[in-house]
């Protein structure tokens, strides 16, 4: 019998209204196959009134029904919940105690991971890529922070920013009608700040609004080295002054009423740059040495250069001349005399020799 093909045929109106066709066939197994009036393979089940509350179609899809079953456990496949919401909290790590917390995965699993208060973003804060924010081709804007916010602060690291663009571009930091403070550099580490670049045509406006303006530069209590201008005498090449007062700071009090034949400091000459007589005999001023660390020369701030100058004021109130004097390194090119009693004179210095140890000054 285990091998013998046997089949038969019924065809069976159970109900004559519903149409049904049932169809037997056996070849080692059995097959049951109902379909509609139509000859279209479904399987259905039908109210009271003749109306289809379930339907099966011959691929085994269910085309109509609702689920009144339990929910699906999540070791079934399911989620065991109704809901949208809860079907998340089932499959997502536990809530409890995990508030203001985001999804994250080890790209094993998923886990919740801490944002920062503040509202701080890292970006790249522990890998060697580039974060590019809004780098297409289109007009975009980026605000970072907003009128509440503390700011924006790099800490730990080392690293370069650059504002570039191939075209015009526009970088206004601080708003116009609030006041506000940009502190650009860090109070413990060693740093370049760079504005404009190497070739092209850089404007630089601070402070340049309707309103009151501070502008405030190295300020701090490091030693401050500023550079304005390029290495060229192009013409309109230079640091221009414009309406307003302008004040130099020199915070070491001049030596006034000298009466003897003294050699002056460094800090006499650069950070007082005042010194006055009052000769009852003829008197010598004789310059500090150029050269060397305690030198003139390497006293002046950033790296001095062949050109450099600076100046200072000697005046005379007695009754006899006061002689200028070179130090080491010093050439006198004008009248080394200060006249006697309303004798003052301006002396400018102009650097002529650089090279360490052997650094050398033009008088005039």
């Amino acid at each position: 019998m285990h091998n013998k093909k046997w089949q038969w045929w019924l065809t069976w109106r159970v109900i004559p209204i519903l149409g049904i066709s049932l169809l037997l066939y056996a070849a080692d197994d059995v097959k049951m196959k109902l379909t509609d009036s139509a000859g279209v393979s479904e399987f259905a089940v039908q109210d009271s009134t003749g109306a289809s509350v379930f339907r099966v179609n011959s691929d085994g899809n269910v085309t109509l029904g609702a689920w009144q079953g339990t929910n699906i456990a999540v070791a079934n496949g399911g989620t065991g919940q109704a809901t949208a919401n809860a079907a998340f909290n089932a499959l997502a790590p536990t809530q409890t105690g995990n508030a203001g917390k985001f999804l994250t995965t080890d790209a094993t699993n998923t886990s919740w991971g801490t944002s920062v208060s503040g509202a701080i973003i890292n970006l790249n804060a522990s890998s060697n890529f580039a974060t590019n924010i809004n780098t297409g081709t289109s007009t975009g804007a980026v605000s970072i922070g907003n009128a509440s916010a503390t700011g924006i602060s790099e800490q730990v690291g080392t690293g370069n920013y650059t504002l570039n663009g191939t075209t015009a571009s526009n970088y206004t930091i601080g708003a116009s009608t609030t006041t506000g403070t940009m502190t650009i550099g860090g109070t413990a580490q060693t740093g370049a700040i760079t504005l404009g670049s190497s070739s092209g045509t850089q404007t630089l406006n601070l402070g340049t609004g309707a309103g009151a303006s501070i502008v405030r530069i190295a300020t701090g209590a490091g030693n401050n080295d500023i550079t304005i201008g390029g290495g060229t005498v192009a013409a309109g090449n230079g640091v221009r002054i414009g309406i307003g007062k302008f004040t130099v700071n020199k915070s070491v009090a001049p030596t006034i009423g000298l009466n003897a034949n003294t050699t002056a400091t460094v800090a006499q000459i650069l950070d007082a740059g005042v010194i006055g007589f009052a000769a009852s005999a003829a008197r010598t001023l004789t310059f500090p040495t150029a050269q060397g660390a305690t030198g003139l020369v390497q006293a002046l701030p950033g790296t001095p250069a062949v050109g450099d100058t600076f100046t200072f004021v000697v005046f005379n109130t007695g009754t006899f001349a006061v002689t200028l004097v070179a130090g080491a390194g010093g050439t006198i090119v004008n009248t080394n005399t200060i006249s006697s009693t309303t004798g003052s004179r301006v002396v400018t210095c102009r650097v002529t020799g650089v090279t360490a140890g052997s650094e050398t000054i033009s008088i005039y």
